[in-house]
């Protein structure tokens, strides 16, 4: 398991696994997935569904420690944002359960977006939707899913013009000089990149530094491949390789196509060209999922893995899951 946070000298629980670095043949990985996958299902319990919102969005990571996967699901409502954890065997081969629930603070910034989790932690957006003029980036521990630790100085605040400054997706990558975080505005016209000051983002001196912003409007498309098409994404997911490459995920709907697409990504260059589309595919997913709803990408055991869910937590709640061989 990567222990970057040991480096640092704190103390962190092992509970969940450390995802991967993205290897450089991402792109190539993600062609060659199968354009159908597997379902996984577990039973909602106790949970009230009725308290309004649907999912937003999904990761999966491997708990090695306990030998089982954690799908974390995020999800808004009436006055609050949640996300929930659910555990399957590491076979897959029977239904999981819930096992945890994490309940933000009541107020404006209710709704959750789309979330990714690299080595413990966990980026995640909550957005005032009913305004839409404010929302906030938070980075918590989740190492311990009974005491999740909110990196306070970390959190991005965002305010503005309605729709320009909302967090409706969020991504998340290591790099070699320390994190790197996208958070994408509604329907994600404008992607925002933010770097932490300092490698060592453990230190509570260490805040998130703007980097620039990349606008749909304003993008140079010429060299965008197979097509110049750029989607409304409900999630999106950052990938950095050893060499430094770095790779984000969109994913959406388009008409009746569920739709992921690659962009590689380089905040060295002007910045209508920071964003190229490299990749695009459509894939048939299970009865009633959507990648507008819960969509994500990750790699909890090394191989890319693509995630989708229904809109709502029904008492079975279906998890699509697309990987090399569906094993």
């Amino acid at each position: 398991m990567m222990q970057r946070w040991l480096t640092l000298a704190l103390c962190w629980l092992p509970v969940v696994a450390a995802q991967e670095s993205s290897p450089p043949d991402l792109q190539s990985a993600f062609e060659q997935l199968p354009a159908t996958g597997m379902e996984l299902t577990f039973a909602r319990g106790q949970l009230d569904a009725s308290a309004g919102g649907h999912i937003q969005g999904i990761q999966i990571v491997h708990d090695a420690v306990h030998r089982r996967y954690l799908a974390f699901l995020s999800h808004d409502s009436r006055d609050h944002a949640y996300v929930l954890v659910a555990a399957f065997p590491e076979t897959l081969a029977k239904p999981g359960k819930v096992v945890h629930i994490h309940r933000f603070e009541k107020g404006p910034l209710r709704h959750a977006g789309g979330i990714q989790i690299v080595d413990n932690m966990l980026i995640i957006g909550l957005e005032d939707n009913r305004r839409k003029d404010r929302s906030e980036v938070r980075f918590l521990d989740v190492s311990d899913l009974t005491n999740w630790k909110t990196l306070d100085h970390l959190t991005i605040q965002r305010n503005g013009a309605p729709k320009a400054y909302t967090a409706g997706a969020v991504a998340l990558a290591f790099t070699n000089d320390g994190l790197l975080a996208a958070v994408a505005n509604w329907d994600s016209r404008a992607i925002d990149f933010y770097r932490s000051l300092t490698p060592s983002w453990a230190d509570v001196r260490c805040t998130m530094e703007f980097v620039g912003r990349w606008q749909e409007a304003t993008a140079d498309r010429s060299r965008w491949l197979p097509d110049s098409t750029y989607g409304s994404y409900q999630a999106i997911n950052l990938f950095a390789s050893p060499n430094g490459q770095l790779q984000l995920f969109g994913f959406c709907q388009t008409g009746r196509n569920e739709i992921a697409d690659l962009f590689q990504v380089n905040l060295s260059t002007p910045r209508s060209i920071h964003m190229r589309k490299v990749a695009s595919r459509s894939f048939e997913l299970p009865a009633g999922q959507h990648f507008k709803y819960g969509g994500g990408a990750g790699q909890p055991t090394g191989e890319l893995w693509l995630f989708s869910t229904e809109r709502h937590l029904s008492d079975t709640v279906r998890i699509g899951l697309i990987r090399s061989g569906n094993r």
